[in-house]
């Protein structure tokens, strides 16, 4: 119980890098640097293609690039999925009763966007903007 207590003898912790090469490995420090180079490159690389995916569909080119760099598959989930800003949000309008053959006043028609009684040779509607004809 009450003999001598041996201390532990000091070890070196292994190094990282001995003399230009992985310690662990054996690989040289030029190899690792050129992968990594490469591993970037290819990530800038791929960081396009959802970028101009979501740029065809109205969003925003840098924002889904820098996703894209930094994630890649999530990145290209996410603008496949998404909903394109740049397709009408409203659709035509459609009248939803017949309306009777003497109601319209001579001269006038409706708007095939937004239904409003308008002149019937207008090149543009004035009460939603819509482009006619």
């Amino acid at each position: 119980m009450g003999g001598p207590v041996s201390t532990p003898v000091p070890t070196s912790l292994p190094t990282a890098v001995t003399n230009g090469t992985a310690a662990s490995t054996g690989i040289p420090m030029w190899m690792i640097w050129l992968i990594m180079v490469i591993a970037v490159r290819i990530m800038v690389g791929l960081a396009f293609i959802p970028a101009g995916m979501a740029r065809k569909k109205g969003y925003s080119y840098g924002g889904f690039w820098v996703f894209g760099f930094f994630l890649f598959i999530p990145a290209i989930i996410v603008a496949a999925v998404a909903k394109d800003k740049t397709s009408p949000t409203q659709p035509p309008y459609e009248q939803p009763y017949p309306q009777p053959p003497g109601s319209l006043q001579p001269g006038t028609c409706y708007c095939t966007n937004c239904g409003a009684l308008i002149p019937h040779n207008s090149t543009f509607c004035p009460s939603c903007g819509t482009r006619l004809g």
